[in-house]
């Protein structure tokens, strides 16, 4: 609601009629005279209407927004927490206060309250989420326990939550701790592992952080990335400072979709990319006989094969159409060498040492069929946590 700021009072009009008739006469030295203090009377005027605004959190001033954040449930002991957000942030802490005391300690608010605060890209999850794993093909990939990704330490109860969250070197990690503290279950143990880049495709269209190739077609919808468009085409993480990355792990999952004529198709996942000339990749192909995995390096623009490629059935792993795999992929330091491992399904496909190449981020294509992608995650090694008790 607003209100008029003006309300027209002129001082000017309060002198008698005779004598402005008079000052008119003479060049209006007394109107002018009293120009100054009807600019000062406007000033108060327009502070004293604003009073009426200062319950609106949408249109208050920022700096009264110190005043209002008390009344809705911020006070003085969470001055640690208030003071440390810009105007913006804590504008919506305020304006969703009702909300976020409501709903305190779900997974979804503590999401909210960090996107508010920091603008970071975070996910929580609890227990439940790890053991209730709808599409997996592996009944061994149990996050807490053994993923090769997160490094979890074993151990981890029901009382435990996980918070997955992107530092891009600016986050304030105090702030993120100190939400998490107010707004988890009093009995819950929260472990946070930070990451350089997170992408669940929750929201409809938001492609934001991807870079699309001439030709193909990309679509964010029922939380998944699909990539439809022309043989060869794909898409890059665009994550600023990954040309610098040296040990980080990734994950993902993949579908490759069955073609709408034959059997064979293929897709890659690109790692240390950056850019079209110098990148490692993996390319999975489909047949209607033959499952294979293959490893790639490109320097200066020449490609070869960095190892000959793996039968995925002799090993026990056929890919099959229309069915999400999970492939992870590590990259770590060791003296002059890098030593690369591949997971798919938590099912170790190669652990070896090969020439160090540049950082760089990661990315997919696709050959004759579409893909779908879920749930992107990449994080430095070693990893980087926060225990919040």
């Amino acid at each position: 609601m607003s209100f008029p700021h003006n309300s027209g009072l002129d001082i000017y009009r309060f002198i008698i009629e005779g004598i402005r008739n008079e000052d008119n006469k003479t060049g209006e030295f007394l109107k002018r005279f009293l120009d100054g203090p009807q600019e000062v009377w406007e000033q108060i005027e327009i502070r004293m209407f604003e009073f009426l605004e200062l319950w609106d959190a949408l249109n208050v001033e920022d700096q009264y927004l110190k005043y209002l954040k008390t009344q809705v449930g911020w006070t003085k002991d969470l001055d640690h927490i208030t003071d440390n957000v810009d105007d913006i942030a804590l504008r919506k802490l305020i304006i969703n206060a009702i909300d976020i005391w409501k709903q305190r300690g779900s997974e979804t608010i503590i999401e909210d309250i960090i996107t508010f605060s920091t603008g970071a890209k975070n996910k929580i999850f609890n227990w439940f989420d790890y053991r209730n794993l709808v599409d997996e093909r592996a009944l061994g990939d149990d996050y807490w326990i053994s993923d090769s990704i997160d490094d979890t330490p074993a151990g981890l109860s029901e009382y435990t939550m996980l918070s997955k969250i992107v530092d891009d070197g600016f986050l304030n990690r105090q702030l993120v701790v100190d939400l998490i503290a107010l707004m988890k279950p009093s009995n819950e143990l929260v472990q946070i592992i930070y990451h350089d880049f997170l992408d669940y495709f929750e929201i409809v269209g938001d492609d934001i952080q991807w870079i699309t190739n001439v030709g193909e077609i990309l679509t964010i919808e029922d939380e998944m990335m699909k990539l439809t468009g022309a043989n060869d085409t794909g898409v890059i993480a665009d994550v600023l400072g990954s040309d610098s990355w040296d040990q980080y792990a990734f994950s993902s999952k993949v579908n490759l979709v069955r073609p709408d004529v034959g059997y064979i198709a293929n897709f890659s996942i690109f790692y240390q990319w950056v850019d079209d000339q110098n990148y490692r990749r993996i390319t999975i192909g489909r047949s209607e006989s033959n499952h294979k995995i293959s490893f790639f390096r490109s320097v200066a623009g020449v490609e070869i094969i960095e190892r000959g490629g793996l039968q995925l059935d002799d090993i026990g792993i056929p890919i099959h159409f229309d069915s999400f795999y999970k492939y992870q992929i590590k990259i770590i330091t060791e003296s002059t060498s890098q030593r690369i491992q591949i997971y798919i399904d938590e099912n170790e496909i190669i652990n070896q040492l090969f020439m160090t190449l540049p950082g760089g981020t990661i990315g997919f294509s696709h050959t004759l069929s579409e893909i779908q992608i879920k749930d992107v995650e990449i994080m430095p090694l070693p990893s980087d946590t926060d225990i919040v008790q």
